[in-house]
């Protein structure tokens, strides 16, 4: 079939560029857009309406910050509130300890102050008694011992503490410098927790010195007041020279009346018995816990000495709350870590989907633009074209009338058909 050619006169014969034109006008009749370069679409919305695209941008931006800072305020005020609630529960968990603590210390003030009466006859006389009774009552405690001039006299309960008994603190160079130190105090010393040597376990220590009128000047040889004493602890009955263990007085009583060193009641109390009224199990099943000596005692391999059931002692707690424990009366320095048990919580559903809705929003806004300048761009464009199709159109139809190849009525007629 033979290929079908224009006629010299029509306008598609006059110029290509024309055959372009009417491609490109059937297209946009046809379709949504012509794909133009986002960059191309941008520079010619900023340069035809410069003022209006700044502002629509500036607010677009605005709004989107002040959304996004909104909701990220919001979140920020739903982990402060769970940081404060699990705050409330482990302070409430840390007076537990403290006040069990401060209970365990105050017995042994007691029994003191009834050595105080009589040089401690009648405490010795009846301290199995008298110390099974405040085991009862006041709880927390393992076991209680009277030490005459530093020296373990009498536990209770006596099963499975006999090695203890004959302990001379004064005597033993590895205790008589904390001895020493509680002494001087005048005042109940914990120490610990500690690693218990002679019953195991992990542990507080508490000792009270008691200063009394009916006491020596001098501290006695262990074998002056107990012949058979021995103990594995000490070479010597006497107190080790060098730590001014000699003569221990305590000042003046309320009687204006010289005091000396009588010796020492103490108690222990593991941590099973210190924590038992403290209900951990309960604790835990809300909270992940950790509880730090500030002060570790050299007998413990970590500051954590209690921890809940799924964190272990080297296990570092994410950005826990942390609750102070200073009883320096007794000479106490711990720290207590809590996290929600299972951690933190994440950002909530309310947080993602404001920031969700927020950005899609934006990036709609943003498309439904660049789509509408792009089509303003290819109308411009093919307007631009048609334009230029029509100067060549009258410059080709001018030349023809000038070589004399067409009538002046056809070339009015044909740009008037172009046109």
């Amino acid at each position: 079939m033979d290929k079908i050619v224009p006629a010299p006169d029509s306008p598609q014969a006059v110029h290509p560029d024309l055959q372009g034109v009417e491609s490109l006008l059937k297209k946009l009749d046809t379709s949504l857009f012509i794909r133009v370069s986002p960059i191309r679409t941008l520079k010619f919305a900023f340069s035809r309406k410069r003022w209006l695209t700044w502002v629509t941008c500036f607010l677009l931006l605005l709004g989107s910050s002040i959304a996004t800072w909104r909701s990220l305020h919001h979140n920020d005020e739903d982990k402060d509130k769970e940081r404060a609630r699990c705050l409330v529960q482990a302070e409430e968990v840390a007076a537990l300890l403290r006040r069990q603590v401060q209970l365990s210390a105050s017995s042994l003030y007691a029994m003191g102050s009834m050595i105080e009466i009589d040089g401690g006859d009648f405490l010795e006389s009846n301290f199995t008694e008298i110390a099974g009774t405040i085991l009862k009552q006041y709880r927390g405690i393992t076991n209680f011992d009277i030490a005459p001039f530093a020296v373990v006299k009498i536990k209770v309960p006596a099963k499975g503490n006999e090695g203890a008994i004959g302990h001379a603190m004064l005597s033993d160079p590895n205790r008589i410098v904390n001895t020493m130190a509680t002494i001087k105090a005048q005042r109940v010393l914990i120490d610990g927790p500690i690693n218990l040597t002679q019953t195991g376990g992990v542990g507080l220590v508490g000792r009270l010195p008691v200063f009394t009128t009916f006491s020596p000047v001098d501290v006695p040889d262990i074998r002056s007041w107990w012949p058979d004493w021995s103990h594995g602890c000490c070479e010597s009955s006497k107190p080790l020279p060098g730590y001014g263990a000699e003569s221990l007085p305590g000042g003046m009583n309320s009687a204006n009346k010289s005091t000396y060193f009588y010796g020492l009641v103490e108690f222990v109390s593991k941590l099973p018995e210190l924590t038992e009224d403290m209900r951990l199990v309960t604790v835990e099943s809300t909270l992940t816990f950790q509880f730090a000596n500030l002060n570790k005692h050299p007998t413990m391999r970590t500051a954590v000495f209690l921890h809940s059931s799924d964190v272990g002692p080297d296990t570092e707690l994410d950005d826990p709350v942390k609750v102070a424990m200073s009883m320096p009366d007794v000479g106490i320095e711990w720290e207590m870590r809590a996290q929600p048990r299972g951690g933190w919580s994440g950002p909530n559903t309310l947080f993602l989907l404001s920031i969700t809705s927020i950005y899609t929003g934006a990036v709609v806004s943003v498309f439904t633009f660049l789509v509408k300048e792009s089509l303003c761009l290819q109308i411009q464009d093919a307007k631009s074209l048609l334009a230029k199709c029509l100067v060549e159109a009258d410059e080709v139809l001018r030349k023809r009338h000038d070589d004399g190849m067409a009538g002046g009525d056809i070339y009015d007629d044909e740009v008037h058909e172009l046109k």
